[in-house]
């Protein structure tokens, strides 16, 4: 089910929804090379890891299992094992979820 979802986002006006998803929730942002602390959390794979759960299993049945799973996915992948607080990836969830998630 989940791989119908993601087939359904990519299609439209030439994947203008995709586009402004991308855009509207910072997906893909890099930041200049220069001066300044480097992120804290890779936010990157964080979004790459969300939607490879989402197309391999579809979404759970609680959004805070997902929040869970996440949590503990950067747990288990960063060098300190360290992860952002809850309601930082409820967040993130939440925009994803909203445009992707079957009603």
């Amino acid at each position: 089910q989940g791989h119908k979802t993601l087939r359904r986002f990519g299609r439209g006006q030439r994947g203008e929804g995709r586009e402004r998803f991308i855009a509207d929730h910072g997906i893909g942002r890099t930041r200049s090379v220069g001066p300044g602390a480097p992120l804290k959390y890779d936010w990157d794979g964080f979004y790459i890891a969300v939607l490879k759960r989402i197309y391999a299993n579809g979404f759970p049945a609680r959004q805070r299992d997902l929040v869970v799973e996440m949590q503990e996915w950067f747990i288990a992948n960063s060098a300190d094992g360290e992860a952002p607080d809850e309601s930082t990836i409820r967040r993130r969830i939440k925009a994803i979820c909203q445009e992707l998630k079957p009603d």
